[in-house]
Formats: structure tokens, sequence, C-alpha cells
């Protein structure tokens, strides 16, 4: 199946930090996603919150935003430690 480039959507915004680590997981998952805004944050640092924004064909929105949703848990969940 062929994709029309045209037929995107954002699924999530933030840091470039964190959109780029949302995008490997995707991809992980073999689903194709850009980056949209990196270059006003390389400008601009953290002066404009959540300007990089990660879109994604509208037919893996689901599974993206599931993907993602994982990747911020594993990426925030602390690691499990004998103390």
């Amino acid at each position: 199946m062929t994709h029309d480039p045209d037929d995107v959507v954002r699924v999530a915004t933030g840091s470039l930090t964190e959109v780029e680590f949302w995008r490997e997981a995707l991809e992980k998952q073999g689903i194709q996603a850009r980056v949209v805004g990196d270059n006003s944050s390389a400008g601009f640092g953290s002066a404009l919150p959540d300007s990089v924004e990660l879109w994604v064909h509208q037919i893996d929105v689901e599974l993206s935003e599931k993907a993602i949703l994982a990747a911020k848990h594993s990426h925030t969940a602390k690691p499990h430690t004998d103390a």
C-alpha cells in the first residue's frame, strides 16, 4: 500500500530530545515518522517549549500513540535496584 504523502497527522510535541526519542521508538515499530520544527529548536533552544512536532501517516496514528506512551513510560520508569 502506498501512503499519500499529504495524509499526515501530528501525534506529539515536545523538546527536540523527547521527539527524537519517540521517533526512534516508532521506527523500531516500523512506523515512518517525521520530526518538524527541529531547526527552530536549534536556534532558540528551550525558549520555545514544545516547538518540535512528530508527524506520522494517518493510518499509523493509533499504533504511534501507543508506542509513544510506552516509550514515555519506559523512559520515566525508575530501574529496579536491590538495596
